[in-house]
């Protein structure tokens, strides 16, 4: 599911004036006149400056600003509470709720230890506004509290109770004629039910959302409405018992739904939500996805977030952009955009405490890698040891944790053994081996005493060579690896001539041509031919 619960937040500054939300309201009295007359600017100015936070704090809203949002909404409170305008505070009350569920970073990280909220508490703000719009009659205020509640149910992963709300705002909301809020708690209640894997309902109930947001000119509702059809596409649908479409076509139809609300949010400049569907857009299982459509997305995000200055989704979306390019074997261009990621990462002064960055360390990580791949060895271990120096601090700092190190160490096997340096390829790779016979990744496992064997070979120890080349085969043989075999059959061939032994020589070779002609391989049936000679002749000379 694209949405769960994560860590709870405290509710800091909300607490710091809920207490006083519902206090008796400032009064004067009008047998004073002298007090009147004296108190009546300051209150007319106090209300304009409230009034102009509410509707400032709207527009923040209505563009994903939900931090700006939410302190918005909390000055108007405050002034609104002084001046005992009961129902402004209702209003100024679900604002501050909505900013809040309205954003995962406020749901769910400390963006700003200022405001944050304890997510069993955050009922509270729309508790409130629930007792004030009860107090004043007010209908639509009531709905949108109780909408709200549900909203706050949802998060805590209580579907049935969120449900009942949303039904509860529903009535309200259709009695009182509110066409655009009833589609917009339409959109809420199918997003519970999909969540209660009711998928047939949430989808129809997406539907009438848009079907309403269309009658009534709701743009934004309809592209929230779009949007939860993208995401029902994307993720829920791998829920089906019984799957009606194929992974493609999942994908196609998520598309569709996804460009249409990214037309309407570019429209309206909710940077915010644009991102998050351009980013929906570019991720999906490799089997589906287009990857040069993804880096097409990619790119659209890095020009939004170099528009509103958002350096921390810079970084991400650059190495969301490496990771497309290495995927698409266009290793400098990947390097280009890792080394971006990693400038805007040493940027944050308090990016690395202790020097135990985790994205620095992949990072440095991924660029080894595809310098590596560009036979740039020297580059690459110089990336492979900065990445690694973390991952030992880490330790180091964490006893019972470590950051991984035996893929690090691999890379690290592998660009010293470019480099020719042997014996420190092997030194690595046992350390990296070390760590993995310790998991379940034998092919892994293979691949390393396979470089291990190789490296053996190239300082002559034939020997070492030998056993790493059988040790590795036994791994893919019960993997079942063709290709592997063939190749470290040959190999291990190779090493039994070197070592002069022809007969065990030619022995590898014969297992390795029945391979190559199972696999076709016409090129490789002809080499090794070819060596089978060489040993037999080997053998005579012997004789």
């Amino acid at each position: 599911m694209r949405r769960k619960l994560t860590s709870s937040i405290v509710f800091l500054m909300f607490l710091s004036v809920s207490s006083a939300i519902l206090s008796t309201p400032v009064t004067y009295s009008l047998n004073n006149e002298y007090a009147w007359a004296q108190s009546k600017p300051t209150s007319q100015y106090q209300k304009s400056q409230a009034d102009s936070l509410l509707k400032k704090a709207q527009q923040y809203l209505e563009i994903s600003q939900n931090l700006e949002a939410y302190k918005t909404y909390q000055e108007a409170l405050i002034i609104y509470q002084k001046l005992g305008d009961l129902q402004n505070q209702a209003i100024s009350l679900n604002g501050m709720g909505n900013a809040y569920y309205n954003d995962e970073d406020l749901f769910s990280t400390s963006i700003d230890r200022v405001y944050k909220f304890d997510i069993f508490d955050a009922k509270e703000p729309f508790l409130k506004a629930l007792a004030i719009a009860k107090k004043i009659g007010n209908q639509k205020l009531e709905a949108e509290s109780i909408l709200g509640l549900g909203r706050a149910a949802y998060r805590l992963s209580f579907y049935e109770e969120a449900i009942k709300y949303y039904e509860q705002s529903l009535l309200i909301f259709k009695k009182i004629g509110d066409r655009q809020a009833e589609g917009r708690n339409l959109r809420y209640l199918g997003i519970a039910h999909s969540s209660r894997t009711n998928l047939k309902k949430g989808l129809n109930l997406y539907q009438q959302s848009i079907n309403i947001a269309r009658q009534v000119g709701d743009r934004r509702g309809e592209s929230a409405a779009l949007q939860e059809i993208c995401f029902f596409y994307r993720y829920t649908l791998i829920y089906e018992d019984k799957p009606t479409l194929s992974k493609k076509e999942r994908y196609q139809k998520s598309l569709e739904y996804c460009q249409q609300s990214l037309d309407i949010l570019l429209q309206f400049k909710d940077y915010p939500k644009a991102i998050q569907v351009l980013r929906v857009l570019a991720s999906g299982d490799e089997a589906v996805i287009d990857l040069n459509k993804a880096v097409i997305y990619y790119q659209q995000i890095l020009e939004i977030a170099k528009q509103i200055g958002d350096q921390k989704e810079l970084k991400k979306t650059f190495t969301s952009l490496g990771y497309a390019y290495d995927d698409l074997n266009q290793y400098q261009k990947a390097i280009d955009a890792y080394l971006q990621a990693v400038k805007i990462e040493k940027q944050d002064i308090s990016a690395s405490p202790n020097g135990t960055n985790f994205d620095l360390y992949s990072l440095y990580k991924y660029l080894g890698r595809a310098y590596n791949r560009l036979e740039k060895y020297s580059l690459a271990s110089d990336y492979y040891l900065q990445s690694l120096e973390i991952a030992k601090r880490y330790t180091k700092v964490n006893p019972d944790g470590r950051y991984d190190q035996s893929d690090v160490l691999f890379g690290l096997g592998n660009a010293y053994y470019g480099q020719k340096k042997y014996q420190q390829a092997i030194d690595v790779y046992q350390e990296s081996l070390a760590i993995y016979k310790d998991g379940n990744d034998r092919e892994t496992q293979a691949s390393i005493l396979w470089n291990m064997g190789s490296s053996y070979f190239e300082l002559s120890k034939y020997q070492q060579a030998i056993a790493n080349f059988q040790e590795s085969l036994s791994i893919y043989e019960k993997l079942n690896l063709a290709i592997e075999k063939s190749l470290l059959l040959l190999n291990l061939g190779d090493s039994f001539f070197a070592f002069e032994q022809y007969q065990n020589s030619i022995d590898a070779y014969q297992k390795a041509l029945a391979l190559k002609k199972e696999l076709g391989d016409s090129l490789g049936v002809e080499k090794i031919l070819e060596n089978i000679q060489s040993a037999q002749q080997a053998i005579k000379k012997t004789k």
